[in-house]
């Protein structure tokens, strides 16, 4: 498979998809507290966008086997596995145990149920570093590379928004949304303070 507009797009949307439920399940879980109505509600809400973050990160870093994995972009896989790792600072050994813990959580309690051992939530400070790095690093290639509908897929690119600035826009979307459901107003400053809080009755 060449890489083309097509791939890209997909990919894109993947790569927002995770920015979005990895930002709605960040504020929830640090406002849960704060949260008006049916506490089980908003347990199996927060939860929800965990494993559809859990999820869509799968599709861009799981198998390779997947038409949505990051390989599948066509572009120097050894470049970028030199690069993920310089940015997130780690070993290849402990990006794979890191690897394993997200795609053995995705296939054990996730996608499917196993009744034997239920694996330990993976925290997301690495996921979310390396879909950022990944969409960097795809962006630069695709500027310095020649390769079939180039100026097609630069011009689609050069269309859509970095992730950074979606995560940086979803949070404050998602922290008014919350906004409107609190009506005291300390609670209002604390969740404008990024105050962080627990979850009594968090699932995961």
């Amino acid at each position: 498979m060449e890489f083309g507009e097509k791939v890209y797009k997909h990919s894109y949307r993947l790569w927002k998809d995770f920015i979005y439920h990895y930002c709605t399940y960040i504020e929830l879980y640090n406002n849960f507290d704060l949260l008006k109505g049916d506490v089980e509600f908003w347990v199996y809400t927060t939860d929800a966008h965990f494993q559809m973050a859990i999820i869509r990160w799968c599709m861009i870093f799981g198998s390779d086997s997947n038409d949505t994995h990051w390989e599948n972009l066509q572009l120097d896989k050894d470049k970028f596995k030199k690069r993920l790792l310089l940015e997130l600072q780690i070993t290849p050994e402990e990006w794979q145990r890191y690897w394993e813990s997200m795609k053995d959580f995705r296939d054990k309690f996730v996608a499917h149920r196993s009744i034997e051992a239920i694996p330990s939530a993976p925290f997301f400070i690495i996921a979310l570093k390396a879909v950022l790095c990944l969409e960097n690093w795809v962006r630069e290639e695709l500027q310095t590379n020649t390769f079939e509908e180039k100026n097609k897929v630069i011009f689609y690119i050069n269309s859509t928004r970095p992730l950074s600035e979606i995560m940086e826009s979803s949070k404050k979307a998602i922290k008014n949304t919350i906004l409107l459901l609190v009506d005291d107003n300390k609670k209002r400053k604390s969740i404008l303070a990024g105050s962080m809080t627990k979850p009594k009755n968090k699932t995961l």
